[in-house]
């Protein structure tokens, strides 16, 4: 269930209040932000917080991450800065995703500014291929193992296939959004079915393919695909950089 934007912030507030945490960033994330949602989805929420400078010099450190549900649709995961940091020097993928994501409801650090104008496109192609990659292939040996033939499984797998495939093809970082990802050249059995699975997502409907050939196309291709990822270029992000932003942001009381 689609809600109001600004209930979404002023909750969101109220929960940093009751954590005792300053919230730097929270955006939407996964169906609404890939533009899939369908009438009833909830809202995932991802947020990057930090705590104040003092817990932060506890023998006791404050937790890096949590994840609860804020209210019968609304989904909260957060992560601290620290974590965050630890994320962005290893190219991770759901960072990434959240970085990228343009449903935005607070933006208020320096340190997710900075990173969004210098690193967003540092993460390492190499790292977020084979990541996806891999998440394709579990995905859809997940959906095979099921009984119940779970289309979610099945999305993800097409969708982690088609961001696998931007990376190769295009050697640049790729959109979230999923009709931005069909804008690749496919052969039209393929592009059929992948229009057919952003269907089901969006709509709730069963599907109607035959899921056994689109099956057969995403394994060979996924199995195809190695070699020219292990190619792939591997930028990394500099320590002493994070470090530096961490510590700005730390010693920023505003």
């Amino acid at each position: 269930m689609r809600m109001d934007r600004h209930l979404i912030i002023n909750k969101l507030y109220d929960l940093a209040e009751e954590l005792n945490i300053t919230i730097l960033y929270a955006v939407e994330i996964g169906s609404r932000a890939y533009k899939v949602e369908h009438t009833n989805s909830d809202h995932d929420i991802g947020i990057i917080y930090k705590h104040t400078i003092d817990n932060y010099l506890k023998v006791n450190r404050p937790k890096e991450a949590f994840h609860l549900q804020l209210t019968e649709s609304i989904e909260v995961h957060g992560w601290d800065i620290y974590k965050m940091s630890n994320l962005l020097l290893k190219s991770n993928s759901s960072l990434y995703e959240w970085l990228n994501s343009d449903i935005v409801y607070i933006e208020n650090g320096e340190i997710i500014r900075e990173i969004k104008a210098r690193w967003i496109h540092s993460f390492s192609l190499l790292k977020l291929a084979m990541h996806y990659q891999q998440m394709a292939v579990r995905n859809l040996k997940l959906y095979n193992e099921r009984e119940d033939n779970n289309s979610k499984l099945l999305f993800q797998s097409v969708r982690c296939y088609l961001v696998t495939n931007w990376i190769i093809t295009k050697r640049t970082h790729p959109p979230i959004i999923f009709l931005e990802l069909l804008k690749q050249n496919f052969e039209e059995e393929a592009q059929g079915w992948f229009q057919e699975i952003y269907r089901v997502k969006r709509m709730e409907q069963k599907l109607v393919l035959k899921v056994e050939k689109l099956h057969g196309y995403l394994d060979e291709k996924l199995n195809r695909m190695l070699p020219t990822i292990k190619q792939l270029q591997n930028d990394k992000i500099a320590l002493a950089d994070i470090n530096e932003l961490l510590l700005k942001e730390l010693i920023n009381h505003d």
